[in-house]
């Protein structure tokens, strides 16, 4: 009786939850031949970091041609920017894979995965994603916001939101006591602002002193050898 109600439940559960994009994701490593074998492939691929590499699910989310959400894809992060690792030719979704053969008349891509994502019909769900959807959200739901465009799908851009999250929103007029506080940002402010100042300004409004500094190299500094090599 009390095996029943505990079946009950779990599928209670997993119909809240809909898409186990974790589970989903081991299953299409799994159909390429594993974790190890796709971490071989990043250290052909010249990943330095691939014994420890995260793998991200692609999920996509195309309302007119699926019904529920689905994982597509893998992705790899690089440094703060992703790659896909495993694109899909094919998916279990008809109506998208004819959609796919309509947009590759006029844009040419590797994998369906790729053109979900230039469509904002998918998204590289990583760390940030899988703490809404254990809060909650369902991944319907999240990759909705990437349609409608309030989150991004991180594909081909650099995902430092870890970095802009501190940063609300910086009024340059009255940026002094921001930077006080966050002393860290001063260079990175410096340098915008004098995109369209004097360069002998500083934040300040005081002059800087432009003392111009000299290098001198002795002839002597490379050798013969050198020289009539690179000379």
């Amino acid at each position: 009786m009390e095996t029943g109600v505990k079946l009950i439940r779990e599928k209670k559960q997993t119909s809240i939850m809909g898409l186990d994009a974790t589970q989903k994701l081991n299953a299409i490593a799994d159909e390429l031949g594993g974790f190890e074998e796709l971490r071989a492939k990043l250290r052909l691929s010249g990943i330095l970091d691939w014994e420890t590499a995260e793998f991200y699910p692609i999920i996509s989310w195309f309302p007119a041609y699926m019904d529920e959400p689905d994982v597509i894809g893998i992705a790899v992060r690089n440094g703060y920017s992703f790659f896909i690792l495993y694109g899909c030719l094919n998916t279990p979704h008809d109506r998208v894979n004819s959609w796919y053969d309509y947009v590759s008349m006029y844009d040419e891509y590797e994998s369906i995965t790729e053109a979900l994502l230039d469509h904002h019909k998918a998204i590289i769900a990583t760390e940030v994603d899988y703490a809404d959807n254990r809060s909650g959200k369902s991944w319907t739901a999240i990759v909705q916001e990437v349609i409608d465009g309030i989150r991004p799908t991180k594909f081909d851009i650099n995902d430092d939101d870890f970095l802009l999250n501190s940063i609300d929103s910086i009024n340059f007029s009255d940026a002094e006591h921001w930077l006080s506080e966050h002393e860290s940002f001063r260079v990175l402010f410096n340098a915008l602002k004098n995109l369209g100042l004097d360069l002998n300004t500083n934040t300040t409004g005081m002059p800087i002193d432009t003392e111009e500094i000299t290098i001198e190299m002795s002839e002597d500094y490379f050798d013969d050898d050198f020289r009539d090599k690179w000379a």
